[in-house]
């Protein structure tokens, strides 16, 4: 071939290798399902119209139930944006297992396959799952990881002492669903601010994000998201909710509309107490269909989108993560308030740190024979609840995933040794080289502190007089009989208070299951015992709740014992007693 021909042809060489190479490109991503088709079924605003648009943008105002600042969520981008590696995690209700959606047909890459949790939480149409995958294509990472701490029945009473059981401590995002898993109960309030607390405390500093869904199977539609709502904005936690934005649907079209947004198929059966028959056919009114799922996902990568535009998140791009540029936010205001929610107002003597301790039958983590928070760093012992010496007539029982410590025969003894640890002051506030700026009045004009300077009391930010903040010495309260039974996080203050070491016990309760009763108590205390029954009068529930035995406990070793005794409220006269939980500081 002559050379004139061939740089004729050369022109059609390189259009030829070039489509060549897209061909290949194209095929291979062809060959892997997206997971994130789900949520395209909200997100695609590419093919919408205006007033599609403008109703997409109405959902999301109207599931916003708190912004916040998002001061939190602005650190974690700024971590994924840099190429570092994150860990998102859930607490949860059964909201976040596979029986809401579908089960998975592979494991997914960058999910967590530790003690920590099992692939069977993991449905590739599940709302937590598809929020994390997201994250991982946006800001991908071969160590990005992800763990579903989900548990069925259970609310924050339980999370908010066992949540280390279920997620990592070093974990940079927690997305939080408990809607309703929780009662609508005022003594909820402590024991939300208790989980949202804790999490915030942990060394990592995460990012939360309230995640509520809801059920139409209760008499009247307040959930517990509403006392939710108030302890989230007290915390800057942004919170999101379904709820109002499919109620009008529902109410226009329940036959249609129920169906599609609640759970159906051939495991949900007319006679279970959560189900109901609309459109024909059996609807679990308790938990949210995969459609559900893929409208709370978008919802919430909407929110992080919106939070991806601020000023101190420069946009995401091809080249931006590796360009070098990085820009520190000049205001960060990460620390937790130094007051709490729902304990006495004490500007004066900031919240001390109590620690949690939770031995849980539905955690796979290892512990010793006694039960403290300063365990040996080698690891060994036992998973789940380990009854001491002098127990008797308790089995291991499970029901799905679930497991239990059960008793049936009248007299069957529990005996659980533990150690309680003084609670520790609050960590002093450290300065840093960021400056702390002060916004005052609506003109946004405000006065700019720099490092070292002194502000007033009161103000947990850098320059603080940190001697100033440390708490008093306070005397114990005295020793509240142990008779007076109480939610375990329904009264914060005290348990707060140093030398008041508390221990309760989680177990599950009924009205269909014929459950019974037992009394419990601390040391030789006996006659100061609580009585803890399993049988309530709420037909759609069966729920886990953790109960104080009791407060007021010296630093140092006890033990609790817990008695069945005959059957006396329930109905059919039984006496089964299921424990899942010990919890204690």
């Amino acid at each position: 071939m002559s050379r004139l021909a061939q740089l004729r042809l050369r022109p059609y060489m390189v259009m030829f290798v070039i489509l060549a190479v897209l061909l290949l490109v194209f095929s291979s991503l062809s060959q892997e399902p997206s997971r994130l088709l789900a949520v395209s079924s909200w997100r695609t605003k590419d093919r919408e119209s205006d007033e599609d648009i403008a109703m997409r943008e109405w959902e999301y105002r109207r599931s916003l139930q708190h912004e916040g600042t998002g001061a939190r969520m602005l650190a974690f981008l700024e971590k994924a944006k840099s190429g570092r590696p994150f860990t998102v995690s859930v607490v949860g209700g059964s909201n976040g297992f596979p029986r809401a959606v579908s089960h998975p047909l592979d494991p997914l890459p960058h999910i967590a396959s530790s003690p920590l949790g099992a692939h069977t939480l993991y449905s590739p149409e599940n709302m937590h799952v598809l929020i994390f995958e997201w994250l991982n294509q946006t800001f991908p990472h071969p160590e990005n990881r992800f763990v579903n701490g989900a548990q069925g029945g259970v609310g924050a009473s339980y999370f908010g002492w066992c949540f280390r059981e279920h997620i990592p401590d070093d974990s940079d995002l927690v997305l939080v669903e408990l809607g309703i898993n929780d009662l609508v109960d005022t003594e909820v309030y402590g024991a939300y601010e208790h989980l949202i607390r804790s999490l915030l405390e942990l060394d990592s500093k995460p990012a939360i994000i309230n995640v509520e869904v809801f059920s139409t199977l209760f008499p009247s539609l307040i959930s517990a998201s509403a006392l939710h709502q108030d302890v989230a904005a007290f915390y800057d936690i942004p919170s999101i909710s379904l709820r109002d934005i499919l109620m009008r649907r529902i109410l226009a079209d329940p036959h249609t509309q129920l169906p599609k947004w609640f759970r159906t198929g051939e495991d949900v059966a007319m006679g279970d107490a959560k189900v109901r028959e609309w459109g024909g056919v059996p609807v679990d009114l308790m938990h949210i269909s995969a459609l559900g799922h893929s409208l709370a996902a978008g919802l919430v990568i909407r929110y992080i989108e919106e939070q991806m535009k601020h000023p101190l998140i420069t946009p995401s791009s091809v080249w931006g993560r590796w360009s070098g540029s990085h820009r520190k936010p000049s205001v960060r205001i990460l620390d937790v308030p130094s007051a709490g929610l729902t304990l006495p107002f004490d500007p004066l003597h900031p919240v001390h740190r109590q620690p949690q301790v939770c031995r849980s039958m539905n955690s796979p983590k290892l512990h010793g024979s006694v039960s403290k928070l300063h365990e040996n760093p080698f690891g060994g012992g036992s998973p789940g609840v380990v009854p001491s010496e002098g127990s008797n007539g308790w089995t291991l029982w499970s029901w799905k995933e679930k497991r239990y410590l059960v008793a049936r025969t009248p007299g069957a003894h529990f005996a659980f040794d533990f150690v309680t640890t003084a609670p520790t002051p609050p960590p002093p506030t450290i300065p840093t080289d960021m400056d702390v700026e002060e916004l005052s009045g609506e003109s946004g004009a405000g006065v700019v502190r720099k490092q070292g300077e002194r502000i007033p009391l009161g103000h947990n930010a850098p320059g603080t007089d940190v001697r100033r903040v440390m708490p008093k010495p306070i005397a114990p309260k005295a020793t509240r009989p142990m008779g007076r039974r109480r939610s375990l996080t329904g009264d914060v203050a005290t348990r707060q208070m140093p030398g008041q070491g508390t221990v309760g016990l989680g177990y599950q309760r009924s009205k269909l299951l014929g459950f019974g009763a037992v009394s419990c108590w601390v040391d030789d205390r006996r006659q100061d015992g609580v009585h803890l029954d399993g049988w309530w009068d709420i037909e759609e529930r069966n729920t886990g709740v953790v109960t104080e035995v009791a407060r007021g406990l010296a630093p140092g070793p006890h033990t609790l014992h817990c008695e069945l005794l005959e059957p006396t409220r329930e109905s059919k006269g039984g006496n089964e007693f299921r424990i899942f939980a010990v919890v204690h500081d």
